[in-house]
């Protein structure tokens, strides 16, 4: 579905300014109806700006979609040689080119394949910890317990070395 259309509400509620004045905007808004209660419905998209018509039939995706469940989403980009993966709870992701990695708690991962570099990150802000166990292709496997931030830097994302 989309609309283009001035939308309002109140500021306190948006910014928490102001008691009764009503902000007011040109609004665009991009969303896929799921219909009343959808079950065990799921898809993929990539979006990409700015591209024509013409070149968009052309398109061929260098994006390999490795799962998409309501517990893991992980996606593989050939050409950066990149694996987004987002674990909403512990579990395993089998990786691109062979190997795996498996997480104790829900995280967010990026593994830099190219740089040999893994990103983690608790969104929530509340782990102090994560134990990754991990191996890339056929190579040994590696367990890090990765101190995350806390205080005012907590869901921070830390970056650790793969070699």
């Amino acid at each position: 579905m989309l609309k283009a259309e001035e939308q309002s509400g109140q500021l306190q509620k948006i910014f928490g300014l102001g008691v009764d004045s009503i902000y007011r905007s040109n609004v665009f808004s991009l969303w896929f109806d799921h219909g009343a209660q959808p079950q065990s419905a799921n898809y993929a998209y990539t979006v990409l700006p700015g591209i024509s018509a013409t070149d968009m039939a052309q398109y061929k995706t260098p994006i390999q979609v490795i799962s998409n469940t309501p517990a893991l989403q992980a996606v593989h980009h050939q050409a950066l040689q990149l694996t987004a993966i987002v674990f909403h709870e512990a579990g395993e992701c089998a990786l691109p080119n062979g190997g795996f990695i498996s997480v104790e708690q829900a995280c967010l991962i990026l593994i830099n394949h190219k740089k040999k570099q893994l990103s983690i990150s608790d969104p929530t802000a509340v782990q102090k910890q994560i134990t990754t166990l991990l191996q890339l292709g056929s190579g040994e496997i590696r367990r890090d317990a990765i101190l995350l931030p806390s205080g005012p830097l907590a869901g921070q994302t830390m970056t650790i070395g793969l070699e």
